[in-house]
């Protein structure tokens, strides 16, 4: 480093003094604002709309692939039916990859077809899947296997991996490994969509209340959210959804993935939520901060007491089963 410095100094002691400036010219000294605003006027030049006097006339055709589609329905006393997928690996957890979701899809489509009365099954890819008229029942279950190839390897000096092609004793030698993986589908019923709605969609139209299941509304928007209007307790919509005889026997790990991000409207404040979760604890035990009307203490603060979901709405007859978490940090019972 020491002997860049003196390089440089020797360097810029070496260099002549600059020409004398003859008596007949007056030196102009640069003004940096001016350059600065000058430099920038030419880095952002104007620029305008270009002209688009109509459709071109020359060139060439080409197909583009897009994800729009015109949607068209001729008969709208149709139903939809709106299904909740479940993917698991064969020790049990649950599926996070994404794009793996189609395959085992199509694999149980084609595996399982008479099961599924030969229906044909639109997929969105993560947890909707979605059929024309219903499925022989509100929940099934399937197992199926994917195989991928996931390397070719030979040994010797052959292709791939060697300098030349295969000769006869690399062909032998040649090996396809195979990784196979088991996967089980859980499909779930959850709502059931009448083709007039998504009519009156395509139209501009507003999209009403759809079919009751049971004490509970149920509609989809499409391409929104779900929308839970319920009436009833929302544990009898769980109830139907996953095919069990009484609350008891509601699964609630599948009933948190099913009703995440669901809208519902309470009644009768008719207020409407978004659930987000379940709470850790029943009814009877899970405790919130109420605020005691003309409750203050010394210095003038509001007083809380702490109570039980089920003692705010004591008249609700399912405490013993979960609460609903709402974005607003609201507690529903089931």
């Amino acid at each position: 480093m020491g002997s860049f410095e003196r390089e440089g100094a020797e360097t810029t002691e070496a260099l002549p003094p600059p020409p004398a400036i003859p008596p007949n010219v007056v030196p102009l000294r640069a003004e940096t604002e001016l350059i600065t605003e000058t430099v920038k006027k030419v880095a952002k030049p104007k620029r305008v709309p270009m002209a688009r006097p109509g459709n071109g006339s020359k060139g060439q055709k080409i197909q583009l692939l897009t994800n729009h589609f015109k949607v068209g329905i001729t008969n709208a006393g149709g139903y939809f039916y709106h299904y909740s997928v479940s993917l698991f690996y064969e020790d049990g957890r649950p599926v996070d990859g994404k794009g793996v979701g189609r395959k085992v899809i199509d694999r149980v489509h084609d595996t399982y077809d008479t099961e599924l009365d030969g229906k044909d099954l639109a997929y969105d890819g993560e947890k909707s899947l979605f059929t024309v008229g219903p499925l022989p029942q509100n929940k099934l279950e399937f197992t199926v296997v994917l195989e991928d190839i996931t390397s070719n390897r030979t040994s010797g000096n052959g292709s791939p991996g060697g300098n030349g092609s295969p000769n006869e004793s690399d062909r032998k030698r040649f090996r396809r490994s195979y990784q196979s993986k088991t996967f089980k589908v859980e499909i779930s019923f959850a709502a059931k969509i009448p083709m007039q709605a998504i009519s009156n969609a395509l139209r501009g139209g507003s999209i009403q209340v759809f079919e009751p299941p049971k004490a509970v509304y149920l509609s989809t928007l499409v391409g929104s959210y779900t929308y839970l209007d319920a009436l009833g307790p929302v544990v009898d919509f769980l109830i139907v959804n996953q095919n069990a005889r009484d609350p008891s026997g509601i699964d609630w790990a599948k009933a948190k993935r099913t009703l995440k991000n669901l809208r519902i409207k309470a009644s009768p404040s008719n207020t409407e939520y978004k659930i987000t979760g379940l709470s850790e604890n029943s009814c009877k035990n899970q405790t919130f901060s109420l605020k005691q009307k003309n409750g203050r203490d010394g210095d003038g603060e509001v007083q809380t007491i702490d109570v039980t979901v089920y003692e705010y709405f004591v008249n609700y007859r399912h405490s013993v089963y979960k609460c609903w978490k709402t974005k607003a940090a609201n507690l529903l019972p089931a």
